[in-house]
């Protein structure tokens, strides 16, 4: 056992099993509560999509200002999540939403949070829509998106 490692009641009564002495979790809890100890657990990793504090420049956020969304094609919102793979890994899908339609009209899902992750899916929206001049995307203001 590393000092740096971190234990919970699932890992020592797994390392107890290991070196054949059979324990179970609620066993080990009992005895590490009866000694005084609590187990510590590491805070799980999530990443990040949104970096806000870049120095790409920023858009002005049009989402302020006074006005009506009538039509479908004015507004575009554009976000980025991570999804959980196997190994402690991720991935990332960006995805492109008509604001009024409420429909998503452009993503990607790709391995790596990228230039090409956020441009595919805007590229999908424009390809599948084409909308009209004048048309508003709105994001987070992320670097992926000021890039």
């Amino acid at each position: 056992m590393a000092a740096s490692q971190t234990h919970g009641t699932r890992r020592i009564a797994d390392e107890l099993k290991d070196k054949g002495i059979p324990a179970a979790r609620r066993t080990v809890a009992k005895i590490l509560e009866n000694q005084g100890l609590k187990g510590i657990q590491s805070k799980s990793f999530q990443p990040r999509t949104t970096e806000s504090h870049h120095r790409l420049g920023y858009s002005p956020n049009h989402l302020l200002e006074d006005f009506s969304l009538l039509e479908i094609n004015q507004l575009w919102v554009a976000d980025i999540t991570y999804v959980p793979l196997a190994g402690k890994r991720f991935a990332y899908l960006a995805m492109m939403m008509n604001h009024r339609s409420r429909r998503l009209i452009g993503w990607r899902f790709e391995l790596f949070m990228t230039e090409e992750l956020v441009l595919g899916a805007l590229q999908d929206g424009i390809r599948m829509r084409r909308p009209p001049p004048g048309l508003i995307h709105h994001s987070d203001r992320g670097r992926h998106y000021a890039e």
